[in-house]
């Protein structure tokens, strides 16, 4: 055999290889590794096989649309902790698994910018509030509201029900505080399946939901920990080159470690505290906030706050509020107020504190049956 053609081939397959410019050579004179049953092209069997492996991913993924959602969020994570940035990372996973839906151009483009928009306003909506702020406290609630929008905005914008992505958006941040603090991988999952489920009880599907819920995690809530994630990675990914192997691992360790530091970088950069990430509180004080959660501040301005007593209290105690009280018994209820105190909450102190007090502000802790769960302010220096 000596792998040639008994006729000229009338086309040059690959012009970048001077064998396909020997118009008698066949299959670039590699006859052993390839065949061409049209004579016109060595490829033509390869190509056949990527098409045929293609159609099936697309087909695959637009019968599955869970799985779907799955793999981009999934390129969305790997993406980001490689530094491309958040609108980046978001907008080519989403075009990539259009594409790989047998998505046209237009739906392609259309997929990335919507992407690429929701995760620039989740993360414009973290930077305002502090990313996940605690139960109780001002930013808590904007943090709600943003999410929500942001959902509601983009679900529309995709075909979807706005009330759907508000739903999704709003619960995965309402959750934020108790979910949040844990591994990254655990919270993402946490938050997919929470956003995807919230998704359905407003009437949407879950894959959508589990993108918003995903997306406002990692976009917003975990600002810090990829960032310093990020700068581990490539530090210690330099030293895994230059010891030789294991450098993936080491990269892995990176990213983890300095990524963790990162998280409290951030948290004491914005000042939000919880048991995983201790602040100046004593722990007998910081148990008095739900989930021992509270964030720390300097006041900028004069503020007025809010203290209930019964007759007879300390009028400068250090327990505040920056909610005008409602009532005895609401204050009872939000402010969890064991009675055996005897604090029935019927006279209401308001005083102004000065602009550069230090306070502590989160969500009151729930105690003997009572919920708690409203807005509570420490002040060490109200004792003075």
């Amino acid at each position: 055999m000596v792998g040639r053609m008994i006729s000229a081939d009338p086309t040059v397959p690959d012009p970048l290889n001077a064998q396909s410019w020997n118009r008698y050579s066949y299959v670039g004179n590699d006859p052993l590794a390839f065949t061409d049953p049209s004579g016109f092209s060595w490829l033509s069997s390869f190509f056949h096989s990527v098409s045929h492996a293609v159609s099936s991913v697309a087909h695959f993924l637009t019968s599955n649309p869970i799985v779907r959602a799955v793999v981009q969020i999934a390129i969305a994570a790997v993406l980001t902790i490689t530094g491309v940035g958040a609108i980046i990372a978001a907008a080519a996973s989403a075009a990539i698994v259009t594409g790989l839906s047998g998505g046209n151009l237009g739906q392609i483009l259309q997929a990335s910018v919507i992407a690429g928009a929701t995760a620039f306003a989740f993360s414009e909506v973290g930077d305002l509030t502090g990313h996940t702020p605690g139960f109780g406290t001002p930013a808590y609630a904007e943090n709600v509201i943003g999410h929500a929008l942001v959902g509601c905005a983009s679900s529309a914008a995709s075909g979807g029900s706005c009330e759907s992505g508000a739903l999704s958006g709003a619960v995965t941040a309402g959750a934020g505080p108790l979910i949040n603090g844990q591994a990254y991988g655990v919270a993402l999952v946490e938050n997919t399946v929470l956003g995807g489920a919230a998704s359905v009880a407003g009437g949407g599907k879950f894959a959508n939901g589990a993108i918003t819920g995903a997306f406002g995690y990692m976009f917003n809530a975990m600002g810090g920990r990829i960032v310093g994630g990020v700068i581990g990675g490539l530090l210690e990914g330099v030293a895994g080159i230059e010891t030789g192997p294991g450098d993936a691992l080491i990269i892995a360790h990176g990213i983890y470690t300095w990524g963790e530091l990162g998280s409290r970088f951030e948290d004491w950069i914005t000042g939000s505290f919880s048991p995983i990430n201790p602040g100046p509180l004593a722990q007998d004080i910081a148990v008095n906030f739900r989930s021992g959660s509270y964030e720390g501040r300097m006041l900028s301005e004069d503020t007025t706050f809010y203290r209930v007593i019964g007759d007879g209290g300390n009028p400068n105690g250090p327990y505040w509020t920056s909610v005008p009280p409602s009532g005895p018994l609401q204050s009872v209820i939000d402010s969890a107020l064991d009675q055996n105190w005897g604090n029935p909450a019927t006279t209401t102190i308001t005083r102004t504190f000065p602009a550069g007090t230090t306070v502590f502000e989160g969500a009151a802790a729930p105690q003997r049956g009572l919920v708690g769960g409203g807005n509570q302010v420490y002040i060490p220096g109200a004792l003075k």
